[in-house]
């Protein structure tokens, strides 16, 4: 009766083992990079997305100063 052995014995096992592990490895480390590069992704969502809206929707208060600021600016927007 054989011992009991953790590691293979012969060379087509040990290849065996090999690239199982090999591909048991790099799908690990595949998985961990989709994991980290999702999770250190920023997105920003921003309350409004044009200036009516802004006035709409929120409770901001829009100051100007007509000699410094061109009125064209908020006729066109």
């Amino acid at each position: 009766m054989r011992d009991w052995q953790a590691t293979p014995w012969t060379l087509h096992a040990k290849i065996t083992c090999f690239f199982v592990l090999f591909l048991g490895t790099l799908l690990y480390y595949h998985w961990e990079a989709m994991i980290i590069s999702y999770l250190a992704m920023r997105t920003t969502s921003l309350p409004f997305n044009n200036f009516d809206e802004m006035l709409s929707l929120t409770d901001y208060k829009v100051n100007i100063n007509l000699p410094h600021f061109p009125v064209q600016i908020i006729k066109l927007s």
